[in-house]
């Protein structure tokens, strides 16, 4: 059976191994090219190369966001310190769409889902502007108590 095909499968009704096999396939192509950990290290977050690796034999095809161009609003949240998704990941991703009104909201201090957690201060004015389409976030944004940097394209 292919890969894909696993994967698809795997998503429809994933158990703990099949979530951690489609995980693995979409990390191992697009995020790290070998099987790596994060793990606190002397008070930091640090990555370290796992014994078994977990990308052996997934195919390293790194996504590649400006084959895959949309035509709908894209809206980035980003949190600063952000292990997980770090912000020269939404910047080169943001930097690659060239056919869609974007809008990339780095949230200062912040860490994975700023908009869940970093901004639940006012995420409902975020949402109900986002869905209004409203356009320019700045105002909701203004009221939240983490600051953020907006880049518009």
């Amino acid at each position: 059976m292919n890969i894909l095909k696993e994967t698809v499968q795997a998503a429809s009704a994933p158990s703990p191994e099949d979530f951690q096999n489609v995980f693995n396939t979409v990390a191992c192509a697009e995020i790290y090219p070998y099987s790596s950990t994060l793990r606190l290290d002397s008070g930091e977050l640090v990555w370290h190369l796992d014994e078994v690796d977990k990308c052996a034999g997934v195919p390293k095809t790194p996504y590649q966001s400006s084959k895959w161009q949309m035509n709908v609003p894209i809206y980035y949240f980003v949190g600063e310190n952000d292990p997980a998704t770090p912000v020269w990941m939404a910047h080169r991703h943001f930097n690659r769409q060239n056919n869609s009104q974007q809008l990339l909201v780095e949230v200062l201090e912040a860490g994975h889902n700023p908009l869940l957690a970093g901004l639940s201060d006012c995420s409902a004015k975020i949402w109900n502007q986002i869905l209004r389409n409203e356009g320019d976030l700045s105002v909701s944004l203004s009221s939240c108590k983490l600051k953020s940097r907006i880049k518009t394209r």
